[in-house]
């Protein structure tokens, strides 16, 4: 298991999938080991993981959903070829 980060990040709405509560999500981000891309199901490192998965590979809505199916609580996309990692983010209201 790869813990990512201790820290806290601020969400924005995507085009799909179910919508976080104004409380948002506490969990564990943690890129599977399996499949770094989230474009197959992962076996659940540990209960409310949320997935840190890497562009490429698939769309991201089939990455949401076997990370869903892998029994993620939640699913980031991030860039590992930019400092920083996590920069991606849908324009939202």
């Amino acid at each position: 298991m790869k813990v990512i980060s201790n820290e806290t990040f601020h969400d924005r709405i995507a085009s799909f999938g179910p919508r976080l509560s104004a409380n948002g999500k506490i969990g564990y981000m943690i890129e599977p080991l399996q499949d770094t891309t989230g474009c197959s199901l992962v076996e659940a490192p540990i209960t409310d993981w949320i997935a840190l998965v890497s562009r490429g590979g698939c769309s991201f809505v089939t990455k949401v959903r076997y990370m869903q199916k892998s029994g993620a609580i939640a699913v980031v996309i991030g860039d590992p070829n930019n400092s920083g990692w996590i920069t991606m983010y849908s324009p939202g209201k």
